[in-house]
């Protein structure tokens, strides 16, 4: 093999290492991000949220709703916004709430479909697996070639 062609198989091989370790690490960080937004402590208290309102998200394909959860406490009224899903929610349905009792603005709607975090936390880490052993090979090809 001529030494231009080893010189592209070496940073063809670095580009798509890098590319796989990046999207791995993106869809694992995305995976944890998605599993803190739809659980929430022990202390919290549950409580029945009703769909309030309903965004469809500008400038998305496909398209992305959002909803707004309201709920009561102590005669007062709060608010959740759900993740965006690409499945339209309808008005008035009941959602499932965590809130904690000292702030009970801070709640969370964990009646709404979650998102499958950990397979995409699996997928993330083979990714980088995948991208770190291309990363290896390489660097392993380099090193050969010049002893």
């Amino acid at each position: 093999m001529s030494k231009r062609r080893r010189v592209v198989l070496f940073v063809l091989l670095n580009v798509i290492g890098m590319g796989l370790l990046a999207s791995g690490l993106s869809f694992a960080s995305i995976s944890l991000y998605d599993r803190s937004a739809i659980t929430a402590p022990s202390t919290w208290i549950r409580t029945t949220g009703i769909v309030c309102g309903v965004t469809k998200l500008p400038n998305s394909a496909p398209p992305q709703f959002q909803a707004k959860v309201c709920y009561h406490i102590k005669n007062h009224r709060y608010f959740v916004m759900d993740l965006s899903s690409p499945v339209e929610v309808t008005l008035g349905a009941k959602r499932t709430i965590l809130y904690n009792p000292k702030n009970p603005s801070s709640g969370r709607d964990v009646g709404q479909a979650k998102p499958n975090w950990m397979a995409l936390l699996k997928e993330g880490v083979v990714l980088a697996l995948v991208g770190v052993g291309v990363l290896i090979y390489s660097l392993r090809k380099v090193l050969k070639v010049r002893r």
